[in-house]
């Protein structure tokens, strides 16, 4: 039998991880696996996720919508051989991803007839002007949505609120907009409620050329870090951090 995708995408700090946390923390007794992209040597992601030493494949050192590719293909069909094989397979990538490049991927038919994709779910952190909704990134990310998350409804005012489903119902109409209260997305719009139905494939666009728009450096101290000192040091290095 199939098992579904979830793809969970979302700008950096949206809420993406406390979303996939939820889920597996209340998975009702769905076997759920999770494949965590971090962008970086150290795997933050996957160490605040929710069991991580059992189910949870985390995915570092690169991009899953480029340099990470090939990974994301064999660790799905390591999970697709476990036994027992997992119902559900929940992806979160990197927030830097775009989305539209890893449905390619997904697409390819040897992959959509083990693990045909289900749902695309972008997590929008409702704190953040409608404004920010122009990055680029963040665009591409919501035109790949089917449920769009509301993150941090909590620390956000009605107007605020309404405000940000305005401008997600502008570029993504399509989409089901719904709040997530501590990260709690509705299970019904995520995982297919007949086991057997395929979804139908999606159109994707042509490949775009890989640009180098990002970079990481991991750094370790043996001593015990002044905050104050650190910060006037990522200042001078990176101003717009």
């Amino acid at each position: 039998m199939p098992v579904p995708i979830l793809l969970v995408a979302g700008f950096l700090g949206a809420g993406k991880t406390t979303v996939v946390n939820h889920l597996l923390a209340h998975a009702e007794g769905r076997r759920i696996a999770a494949v965590v992209n971090d962008f970086g040597a150290i795997n933050i992601d996957a160490e605040l996720i929710a069991g991580s030493s059992d189910g949870v494949v985390s995915l570092s050192n690169g991009c899953i919508c480029c340099t990470l590719e090939g990974d994301l293909i064999r660790t799905l069909a390591t999970l697709l051989r476990r036994d027992p094989r997992p119902e559900f397979i929940v992806i979160e990538t990197s927030g830097i991803a775009d989305p539209s490049d890893i449905v390619r991927n997904l697409m390819d038919p040897v992959i959509w007839k083990e693990a045909p994709l289900e749902t695309v779910l972008c997590v929008v952190d409702a704190t953040q002007p409608p404004a920010a909704l122009n990055d680029a990134l963040l665009r591409s990310q919501l035109r790949a949505a089917d449920v769009v998350a509301l993150s941090k409804v909590d620390l956000a005012d009605a107007g605020a609120r309404a405000a940000m489903r305005e401008a997600i119902r502008t570029q993504r109409p399509a989409a089901v907009v719904v709040d997530a209260n501590h990260g709690e997305v509705p299970a019904a719009l995520l995982f297919p409620i007949d086991p057997d139905r395929m979804p139908e494939p999606r159109d994707v666009t042509p490949r775009r050329p890989a640009t180098d728009r990002f970079e990481t450096l991991s750094w370790t101290s043996d001593r015990r870090i002044v905050l104050p000192r650190l910060q006037q040091a990522i200042g001078k290095l990176a101003p717009k951090l």
